[in-house]
């Protein structure tokens, strides 16, 4: 027999209790069911292990097409830079010590976790192999692994 439990300005909630009943087979097949789809350690580490690599080559065909837009753009620029971008990160830091304001071993270790990212930025570029995107992939490995 349903009975009225709560009532808000616009909705009216019901509970009402169901007897079911079921058998120990329906039990045992569900129970099997269940089991059965259960994976095992190997097929687990196997499907990880897949998705790495559909990820990894995705990547490289991404780091391609970058370097293919970096090169375009390095092309058509009016100004090349005089500093590379590890020499002005360099730069930064050295000025941060320097100066010693506020805060600035924050600043010094956020600047030389960016100057660890030029890396990647400069194997997108073409600097770290040749075009290839194996290199970029290790170091991503690498990250990945600590």
């Amino acid at each position: 027999m349903p009975s009225i439990t709560g009532t808000s300005t616009r909705t009216w909630y019901e509970h009402s209790w169901k007897k079911e009943l079921r058998t120990v087979q329906e039990l045992l097949n569900r129970y099997q069911r269940a089991m059965s789809c259960k994976l095992n350690k190997r097929a687990v580490i196997f499907a990880i292990e897949n998705d790495i690599n559909q990820f990894s080559q995705s990547l490289i065909t991404m780091i391609k097409e970058a370097q293919r837009c970096v090169t375009r753009l390095d092309a058509i620029a009016l100004k090349p830079s005089p500093l590379s971008t590890k020499e002005y990160i360099d730069h930064m830091i050295e000025s941060e010590k320097m100066q010693k304001r506020h805060n600035f071993e924050y600043r010094v270790n956020m600047l030389e976790k960016l100057k660890q990212d030029v890396a990647v930025v400069q194997g997108v570029r073409g600097n770290v192999a040749t075009n290839s995107g194996e290199a970029l992939l290790k170091h991503f490995h690498d990250i990945m692994i600590d």
